[in-house]
């Protein structure tokens, strides 16, 4: 009994934000709301309890990987579930309030909790506050833009130097294109498994992008001469990525074009970005990179900037 209250106890302090947690969310919230507002980002609200059914045909077809969904009944038999996304509800809000009807885009700014199971050997309850921006009926690579841009800007706004800002973009490439990359990408590694550590060769049969991460020295040598994404990418994909990257150009964000860079448990594809803060230590030392906000393309549904309910800034994985 003491275990099951102690375990409890834990789940519910990643739902509290203390003083010093809750200041920070009001001061990304106040950088970030008024440059959403300006680039026509309207305030929704939508409620931690979701519609299940929106969800299951996402898990059946194997959407949810380490973020599994929590699903339970009150004692009068009513099912609840739990949002594992905040940006998720926001598509089913578009969906059930008929929002196709309005005017297009639909640019939603939110703030709000998502609850999901984590891990898959030992899953655990794990809570997150999010602030974030989401455009649905936007097929073009403005979407993307636009979001990078007020993610861009807020970051000014809460004293970033441009400097010490990094965006990091890759493509994923559509069901088709990622398909073929996937197949010639373990193909490379599977011929040459022998020379791999223990860790890669577990990750190949599960997570085989994450073999880029190794910093293993025979690994990486490995690593230097696997297929790239960015050379299967179908003529659509190729237009998509270049669009964005002419844009930020355009508007001197500064940006990594990084194939390396995946995100397997995330709910994006076709494209991805994240936003990290270069901190320097003490001078002289290598920089410490914080990730403070990611984002990208799924379906019509694109980014976000996310706060860790530690209060920290973090990533969303």
């Amino acid at each position: 009994m003491a275990r099951h209250k102690q375990t409890e106890n834990e789940f519910l302090n990643k739902l509290d934000r203390l003083p010093p947690e809750e200041e920070l969310f009001l001061k990304v919230e106040k950088a970030l709301s008024p440059i959403a507002e300006f680039y026509g980002f309207q305030k929704i609200y939508t409620p931690l309890v979701d519609d299940q059914r929106f969800y299951l045909p996402l898990i059946k077809n194997g959407f949810f990987r380490n973020a599994a969904p929590i699903f339970c009944r009150s004692k009068s038999g009513a099912a609840i579930f739990l949002r594992p996304s905040v940006a998720l509800s926001l598509v089913r809000a578009y969906i059930t309030h008929k929002m196709n009807e309005w005017p297009q885009p639909v640019k939603m700014f939110f703030t709000g909790d998502s609850i999901f199971s984590a891990g898959r050997r030992s899953p655990s309850l794990t809570a997150r506050s999010e602030l974030g921006l989401v455009m649905v009926g936007e097929e073009s690579v403005v979407a993307e833009t636009e979001i990078v841009q007020v993610i861009w800007r807020a970051a000014e706004k809460l004293g970033l130097k441009n400097e010490e800002v990094e965006v990091r973009i890759n493509a994923t490439g559509c069901a088709e294109c990622r398909s073929a990359f996937r197949t010639s990408f373990t193909s490379h590694f599977r011929s040459r498994s022998s020379r791999l550590c223990k860790n890669c060769k577990k990750d190949l049969k599960k997570i085989p992008v994450k073999l880029l991460l190794c910093e293993d020295e025979k690994c990486r040598i490995v690593q230097n001469v696997a297929p790239q994404v960015l050379d299967f990418l179908c003529e659509t994909c190729k237009k998509h990525l270049k669009g964005l990257l002419e844009f930020l150009d355009e508007l001197k964000i500064p940006y990594f074009l990084d194939p390396r860079f995946f995100k397997e448990e995330s709910l994006y594809n076709l494209l991805i970005f994240e936003f990290a803060w270069k901190r320097k230590l003490e001078p002289g030392t290598k920089a410490e990179y914080i990730i403070f906000s990611e984002g990208g393309r799924l379906s019509r549904c694109c980014g976000r900037i996310v706060i860790s309910g530690q209060g920290g800034i973090g990533v969303l994985s």
